[in-house]
C-alpha cells in the first residue's frame, strides 16, 4: 500500500481481517502526523512493514500480534524508537524482525521465543576508512543476551551477520542454536584483524559427533562468508 497520511485515515479501522500489510511512504514530508491510527484495532495482522515514515510518525497497532515487523526510515526521533521499542517487547510470537537506524537497543528490548531468522548489522562503515573499531565489540554479546533470554533454540535456523565484530561469542552462539542451519558472514572487505577471528570459528567447526555433524551445531549445513559486493560468496556446506 502506498498512500499519504491523509487517504489512510478513511479506512481507519474497515479491514478487521488484514493479516498482512507493507506500507511504504515515497513522500514522507507529505504527511506529518506522529500516528497513523488505520490499523488500531487490525488483531489479525500478524506481518507489518513500514518504510520511508516520518521521523516521529508511528503505526498504532496491538504490536502483541505480530509475528512480523520491519520498519525502515532515513531518520527517527528519539522518541519514536522508544515508543515503538515498547510496543515491539509485548510481541512474544515475534519471528522476524527488522529495524533500521535503532542501534543495538533494539537487542535489549526484545524478548523471542519463536524466531526463526535473525539478521545483525550494527551500522554503516565506510568503504574509505576501515579498521577494527569501526566494529561494535559487544554486538555479539547482545546477541547471546537475546538468545539466552528468549530461548528460541527450537526454531532459530538462519542467523546473518553483516559487519559484526566476531568474538569468541561466536562459539557459544552456535551453541544454544541446536537447530541452526545457515549462517552468513558479509564484511565490507576483508582486514588483516578478522583472520584471527574467523580461525578460530573454522577451527571449532572441525570437531564432529560420532554420526559426523558438527559438535558445536549438529543441523548446521551451511557457512557463508561475503567479502564487500562480491556476487560470488565464499561457502562452506557440512552434509
Amino acid at each position: 500500500m502506498t498512500y499519504h497520511l491523509p487517504v489512510l485515515a478513511g479506512h481507519c479501522n474497515v479491514h478487521p481481517h488484514l493479516a498482512s500489510c507493507r506500507l511504504l511512504m515515497e513522500e514522507p514530508n507529505m504527511g506529518m502526523d506522529s500516528e497513523i491510527r488505520t490499523f488500531e484495532k487490525a488483531t489479525n495482522l500478524l506481518h507489518l512493514t513500514t518504510s520511508g515514515l516520518a521521523p516521529s510518525t508511528m503505526v498504532v497497532h496491538p504490536y502483541e500480534h505480530l509475528t512480523a515487523f520491519k520498519d525502515t526510515r532515513g531518520v527517527i526521533t528519539v522518541k519514536n524508537i522508544e515508543r515503538i521499542l515498547i510496543s515491539i517487547s509485548m510481541a512474544m510470537d515475534m519471528e522476524m524482525l527488522e529495524m533500521q537506524h535503532f542501534r543495538m537497543m533494539v537487542v535489549d528490548a526484545v524478548t523471542v521465543p519463536t524466531l526463526e531468522r535473525l539478521f545483525v548489522e550494527p551500522g554503516f562503515v565506510s568503504w574509505t576508512d576501515f579498521t577494527d573499531t569501526d566494529l561494535e565489540p559487544d554486538t555479539l554479546f547482545l546477541v547471546l543476551s537475546l538468545l539466552l533470554r528468549s530461548q528460541c533454540q527450537s526454531t532459530l535456523r538462519e542467523i546473518g551477520f553483516r559487519n559484526v565484530r566476531l568474538t569468541a561469542h561466536i562459539i557459544d552462539v552456535l551453541q544454544l542454536c541446536p537447530a541452526l542451519d545457515k549462517i552468513q558472514f558479509t564484511f565490507q572487505y576483508w582486514q588483516k584483524f578478522l583472520d584471527a577471528d574467523f580461525g578460530a570459528l573454522l577451527r571449532e567447526l572441525r570437531w564432529t559427533n560420532a554420526d559426523r555433524s558438527l559438535a558445536c551445531a549438529p543441523t548446521l549445513m551451511l557457512v557463508m562468508l561475503r567479502i564487500g559486493y562480491s556476487r560470488i560468496p565464499t561457502i562452506l556446506s557440512f552434509f
